[in-house]
């Protein structure tokens, strides 16, 4: 299995150090008909890639991500496991570990397959700045 490296250039326009929140996405290029598709049409069809937090010192920035890492994704181990195999017989650390829900999709199914003649798309890559992305409170609503 494969995996891809994408390498990112970010200018941090200040001059302090800041925390940003990288998001990828992919949507194709072009409409049923073959035409390009406008960014308002494209917006409803993208399908989130990556998400996952960086630091940025003042001025330029590569920002290096390998697929496998994606936040999105779950390992081929974990998608395709033997739920008999390997089972613990008690509880504890060891079933909470096995027990691992699984949520998200599969490494090898991130990108859609496409055709023999090939699917263009297009990424979109945005950075937000982590202060203004974060919860800062949470509120517990009692019944």
């Amino acid at each position: 299995m494969s995996h891809l490296e994408s390498v990112f250039r970010v200018e941090n326009s200040s001059n302090q150090q800041r925390i940003g929140t990288v998001r990828i996405f992919l949507a194709p290029k072009f409409d049923e008909r073959g035409l390009p598709m406008l960014f308002l049409d494209q917006k409803g069809l993208f399908i989130e890639l990556d998400k996952f937090q960086v630091t940025l010192k003042p001025k330029t920035n590569l920002i290096e991500r390998r697929s496998e890492e994606s936040s999105v994704t779950i390992p081929f181990e974990r998608t395709f496991r033997n739920l008999e195999a390997g089972r613990p017989t008690v509880a504890g650390d060891a079933m909470e570990q096995f027990n691992y829900c699984g949520c998200g999709w599969p490494q090898h199914m991130l990108l859609p397959k496409g055709t023999a003649e090939g699917f263009p798309s297009q990424l979109f890559v945005m950075v937000s700045d982590y202060e203004g992305d974060k919860a800062s409170e949470v509120y517990l609503v009692k019944k």
